[in-house]
């Protein structure tokens, strides 16, 4: 496991797969740009506004770690790997963050990894040993990637 620190009060992010990346909050102004080429926001409590975040296109999705997702929040978690999937294969380098980078950053990656063509436990298991064995462990989140479409 790569970890690097982002500078910020104390961010960090972890290497998913190929060029997709989880971490926690994102420092505001230009220093993400020298790492990131994408950024997806999935917390609801820490949102900065995407014009923060200068030199890197940035998308909002917030998320909420408590209860049952919402049909909104499956769409939500849809749109959200399907546009990190796209921006990676354009080549770019993409992070994914929530508050602390566990839980709704990692539905993203891991929805983003199923794109890529891996089992709902092959996509949590990355991401766990991205960021630990803390990570991917709300029970819904879980659920819904066991039931994700896949598009033929």
């Amino acid at each position: 496991m790569k970890t690097v620190y982002v500078p910020s009060y104390p961010a960090t992010a972890d290497r998913v797969f190929g060029k997709l990346w989880m971490g926690s909050a994102p420092p505001v102004g230009p220093s993400l740009s020298k790492s990131f080429d994408g950024l997806i926001l999935a917390a609801m409590e820490y949102q900065p506004h995407p014009a923060c975040f200068h030199g890197v296109k940035t998308a909002l999705f917030p998320l909420d770690d408590g209860p049952p997702m919402s049909p909104d929040e499956e769409e939500a978690v849809m749109a959200a790997s399907e546009l990190a999937h796209g921006w990676l294969a354009s080549g770019m380098k993409v992070i994914v963050t929530c508050f602390a980078g566990l839980n709704r950053s990692g539905v993203i990656c891991a929805a983003t990894v199923r794109l890529h063509g891996a089992s709902p436990e092959e996509a949590v298991a990355a991401v766990r040993e991205a960021r630990g064995s803390g990570a991917m462990r709300n029970p819904h989140f879980l659920d819904f990637l066991e039931r994700m479409r896949l598009e033929a």
